[in-house]
């Protein structure tokens, strides 16, 4: 689970450099591209982490 923490965090960290390196006259659409894969791998891995946390907590919830 910590692992799924750190990774959302780096592909954040990632995102944010991207962004600030996106010229404000002309947008390259390479940098669009990568920008928009960051946050669909970011809502991926949210996705699934929910998931994960939902299905421990069901395990400790539920009686045995």
């Amino acid at each position: 689970m910590s692992r799924a923490h750190r990774e959302i965090l780096h592909l954040a960290r990632l995102l944010d450099r991207i962004v600030e390196d996106l010229p404000s006259e002309k947008i390259d659409r390479y940098l669009v591209r990568d920008a928009q894969r960051v946050i669909e791998a970011i809502e991926t891995l949210v996705r699934m982490h929910t998931a994960q946390e939902e299905d421990i907590y069901e395990a400790v919830v539920s009686p045995a």
